[in-house]
């Protein structure tokens, strides 16, 4: 797996100069006299507001969440589906990773933890595992967390070595025994798992992979461990290193992540980043990179997903209308029928734009298409785009006639006076964070047909200077299916 370093926004981060701006203190001491130092501690609670993104990259103000209570932040985060339109995934990413308080009553950890949780959820774990890179000192909680994340990536020795050098971080003694074997310090793993065994700290299931993985031979005597219950990270890991790795497809979505390794197969890695690219938990590029890396051998499903995006590539690379023409409607049509439509969007909106002659047919795709992604306000242009997607594209309905409920529904948030609704006033009050949340949980519910509060949330995050989010937002919706 790449370090940490190698995410694109990282690296934007670590690209940008430091400011000009010079600290206002002297370039010189005032004298040799060593300066006096008061040493105060560390706010326990401050790291639950740790993050990623200072507000110069995220847009967000750093009171975003400190006036709103914990357990209603992490239930308004536990509200939306992790599949959401990929505008509002975006956004919960920056919401998740922005640096901002700790909302009222986070005791310690506790903000930072629910995060975490939620990023994990979503298959997002390189960006976990960054956000718990942040807190320190490091406690037994976080470590817990951390420790599932590595486990998952398969960069366990870091959590290892941090139990190692401090053992009072986790009372896990089957991750101890894992971590013992991990250090060639077999002598002491088997102790460990002897003991445990006697004190029945490990389940049946645990006991026998941990006992198959230190013992080889005991593995190829026996079948693996059937358990019931949830396998946990450990065990996903020992059911590996016995030689009974476990398909993901049947796993939560985060167990995904560790398909993405070169060292699965394709097709288990293309299943994964289509997972992960459905929670915005990875970029679409990276999606595209494994559609094009090899030729499909194979028929159906994410094979005819590969083969279509493959001859769209060729096809734009010869800039051949003709052949584009073939292979966008097919290419596009396979990746809205997963729900892939905006990642898709994103792939080739760039290679779309300009002057390219197109049949009717492909040319309304391609609108779609540019409608879908960033370079959305191209799209309000052409002849191809829908009259009233194109005026929410310029963020201007006033002279636009709504056809359907939900175009009437949308039509009030991009007109000239901005509809006023209770998240303004949420706002207000200093909740600004939970009035966005609560925002896309309404702009969510729409594509389930309930749009009742569709108007109100997307005025309110455009008043909140949400602009682009409200209406590609809106503009997925519109577009939905279509």
């Amino acid at each position: 797996m790449a370090p940490l370093s190698a995410i694109p926004w990282l690296e934007e981060l670590a690209a940008t100069p430091p400011s000009d701006q010079q600290p206002n203190e002297a370039p010189v001491a005032d004298g040799a006299a060593a300066p006096q130092v008061t040493a105060t501690p560390l706010d326990p609670a401050a790291q639950g507001g740790v993050g990623l993104l200072p507000q110069a990259t995220s847009g967000l103000p750093p009171d975003l969440w400190s006036r709103s209570q914990a357990d209603q932040i992490a239930r308004a985060f536990d509200a939306l589906p992790d599949v959401l339109p990929l505008p509002l995934a975006d956004l919960r990413l920056r919401l998740l990773l922005a640096e901002a308080s700790a909302p009222a009553g986070a005791a310690g950890d506790a903000f930072l933890l629910t995060r975490t949780s939620v990023l994990t959820r979503l298959g997002a774990l390189p960006q976990a595992q960054a956000l718990l890179d942040q807190a320190s000192p490091l406690t037994p909680a976080v470590f817990a967390r951390a420790a599932d994340v590595a486990l998952l990536t398969g960069e366990s020795d870091a959590a290892c070595g941090a139990l190692s050098g401090q053992p009072h971080l986790s009372d896990d003694l089957g991750l101890r025994v894992f971590c013992l074997a991990r250090g060639q310090d077999w002598s002491a793993a088997a102790l460990t798992l002897q003991s445990a065994s006697v004190i029945g700290a490990l389940d049946d299931r645990s006991t026998t992979l941990l006992a198959q993985f230190l013992e080889p031979d005991l593995a190829d005597d026996g079948p693996p461990p059937v358990g019931d219950g949830e396998v946990s990270p450990l065990d996903f890991r020992l059911y590996e290193a016995i030689g009974a790795p476990l398909s993901t497809a049947d796993l939560p979505r985060p167990f995904a992540a560790a398909d993405l390794s070169p060292n699965m197969g394709w097709k288990a890695q293309l299943d994964a980043a289509e997972r992960l690219a459905a929670t915005g938990a990875i970029e679409p590029n990276q999606l595209l990179g494994l559609y094009t890396q090899r030729i499909p051998a194979a028929s159906g499903g994410v094979w005819d997903r590969a083969e279509a995006i493959q001859r769209l590539d060729r096809a734009l690379a010869t800039r051949d209308p003709g052949a584009i023409g073939t292979a966008l409607p097919r290419a596009e049509g396979a990746m809205a029928a997963v729900g892939l439509d905006a990642a898709f969007a994103r792939m080739f909106a760039p290679r779309l734009t300009g002057s390219l002659p197109l049949a009717a047919a492909p040319a309304a795709v391609r609108a779609r298409v540019l409608l879908l992604s960033p370079d959305y306000e191209r799209a309000a242009d052409l002849a191809d785009a829908p009259g009233f997607a194109a005026a929410v594209a310029l963020g201007d309905t006033d002279a636009a006639v709504a056809a359907t409920p939900l175009e009437a529904a949308i039509a009030p948030a991009f007109g000239l006076d901005i509809p006023q609704s209770d998240l303004q006033s949420l706002a207000a009050e200093g909740e600004l964070g939970l009035a966005i949340l609560t925002a896309m949980r309404r702009i969510s519910e729409a594509r389930e047909g309930d749009i009742s509060g569709l108007g109100g949330a997307l005025g309110f995050l455009r008043s909140v200077g949400l602009e682009d989010t409200a209406r590609q937002s809106a503009l997925s919706l519109l577009l939905d299916g279509t």
